[in-house]
């Protein structure tokens, strides 16, 4: 049960990842199209202060690269989630589901923390 409940939740968010992903990468075209059109591709000052014929286009621009930097910001954060489901999953098969033995055996799974370091620590007896 739990087995599939880790890949599923990995397969799902990998899955949402990658839409995530191919329409960022589409919104980038599109801005980038954008600049094209309107010849803003010269400097990066060109929307800074528009003039009356730009304000539209700097305005669609602006939306544009938002939107684009809100759907890369998303497909990171479920790339994040398909990896900690993965490495969640793995640890619960290591642990808990490859043990055969009929004896009670104890694990403690402790996240180390430190100023310069973080870590995952297993102790126990397997």
């Amino acid at each position: 049960m739990a087995l599939g409940v880790g890949f599923g939740t990995a397969a799902a968010s990998a899955t949402i990842a990658l839409v995530l992903s191919v329409a960022a990468n589409l919104s980038s075209r599109e801005a980038k199209d954008l600049r094209q059109e309107t010849g803003l591709e010269a400097g990066s000052s060109a929307c800074y202060q528009p003039s009356a014929a730009r304000v539209d286009r700097c305005a669609e621009l602006q939306d544009e690269l938002e939107r684009k930097d809100a759907l890369h910001n998303s497909a990171v954060a479920f790339w994040v989630l398909t990896g900690a489901a993965l490495v969640g999953t793995s640890i619960y098969v290591t642990v808990v589901a490859l043990s055969d033995d009929e004896e009670s055996e104890v694990a403690r799974i402790t996240p180390l923390i430190g100023p310069t370091n973080v870590g995952l620590g297993v102790m126990g007896a397997f």
